[in-house]
């Protein structure tokens, strides 16, 4: 089953990558790249992990396996990677809810802030580290991108023949 969630969140992660939504999400992306001193690629793929662990994981696999981000930033990346899985993914569809129903409702959101405050420790961590070993690039994301949202048979086909090089 894992296998198989794997290989969706990869085809999944080549789709959106071709549909040009990353175009349009690039007006968040700047300032988070100002923040963490990681490059617009590395930070869109933690924008992926608030869809799904693997999409964003896919997607950076992606850009470092098109030279696009280096080793350094790909383990940084990682490191921050789990603040917006919890964000995304476990608190208001996993863990909230099942938390507040098994242990109740204090004990359960005790149990849930805990998660969130270690997984903002670990993504300070990363981040600072990124801006005190990291040199400090130029941003260069244009806001002013006309490229339209594409989503078409074709659009899906060459999303999924770029995924199949990744799985």
């Amino acid at each position: 089953m894992l296998n198989s969630l794997s290989s969706f969140g990869i085809v999944l992660a080549s789709i959106i990558e071709e549909t040009n939504l990353i175009s349009k999400i690039k007006k968040v992306t700047k300032p988070l790249c100002l923040i963490s001193n990681l490059p617009e690629e590395c930070v869109l793929s933690l924008l992926g992990n608030f869809i799904n662990p693997t999409v964003g994981k896919s997607m950076l696999a992606g850009f470092y396996k098109e030279n696009k981000v280096n080793e350094k930033e790909v383990i940084v990346t990682t490191i921050i990677s789990p603040l917006p899985t919890i964000l995304g993914e476990s608190i208001f569809r996993v863990q909230l809810p099942l938390a507040v129903v098994i242990l109740g409702y204090k004990l359960g959101l005790i149990y849930v802030s805990l998660n969130v405050i270690s997984g903002f420790l670990q993504a300070l961590i990363g981040i600072l580290y990124a801006n005190i070993f990291f040199k400090r690039r130029q941003i260069e994301i244009s806001n002013d991108n006309n490229e339209k949202l594409v989503f078409n048979r074709e659009v899906i086909i060459k999303g999924f023949k770029k995924s199949l090089k990744i799985l």
